[in-house]
C-alpha cells in the first residue's frame, strides 16, 4: 500500500464539485452528512451508515485542514474608498482567487495612513496565489 498520496487542488475540487469555492463545498457537504448521520443516529444507533458517514466526514475534516495548509501567507495592503467601493474590491479579490478568501477589514487609522476613509485589508493567501496574481505589487507580504 501507498504511504504517500499526492492529490491537487483542482482534483480535489472536480471530485467534489467545488470549483469555484472548495473550502466552502466541504463545508456544505459536511453539514448535509452531519444532518443525515444524526438522523441515522437517532433512528439506528450504531449502525454501518452512520460510521460510514463520520468516517467520510473525517476525510472530508482531514482535506480542508490540508487544503487551508496552503494559504499560510498574510497579505495587507490600504485601499481608499467608501463602504461599497471597499465591499466591491473584496468581491473582486474572491473572484480573482477563485473561492472565498478569509478577509479582515477595517477603517484604518490616522497613524496608518495618510488618508481618510481608508481600509486595511488582511487575507491568507498561498505562495502560488502571490505569484500567479503577482499579489506583490500593491499588498504587504
Amino acid at each position: 500500500m501507498k504511504s504517500l498520496i499526492k492529490l491537487t487542488a483542482e482534483e480535489i475540487a472536480g471530485a467534489i464539485q467545488g470549483e469555484e469555492d472548495v473550502i466552502g463545498r466541504i463545508d456544505y457537504l459536511k453539514e448535509i452528512l452531519e444532518e443525515r448521520r444524526k438522523h441515522l443516529e437517532d433512528k439506528y444507533m450504531g449502525c454501518e451508515e452512520e460510521y460510514a458517514i463520520g468516517d467520510v466526514m473525517n476525510l472530508l475534516d482531514l482535506t480542508k485542514n490540508k487544503f487551508e495548509e496552503g494559504y499560510d501567507k498574510q497579505i495587507s495592503t490600504f485601499f481608499k474608498g467608501n463602504i461599497e467601493e471597499v465591499s466591491d474590491f473584496l468581491s473582486e479579490l474572491n473572484s480573482l482567487l477563485g473561492r472565498s478568501v478569509s478577509i479582515d477589514y477595517g477603517k484604518s487609522k490616522k497613524h496608518m495612513s495618510e488618508c481618510d476613509d481608508s481600509w486595511l485589508i488582511s487575507a491568507y493567501v498561498s505562495d502560488y496565489e502571490i505569484n500567479k496574481f503577482n499579489l506583490q505589487e500593491g499588498w504587504v507580504i
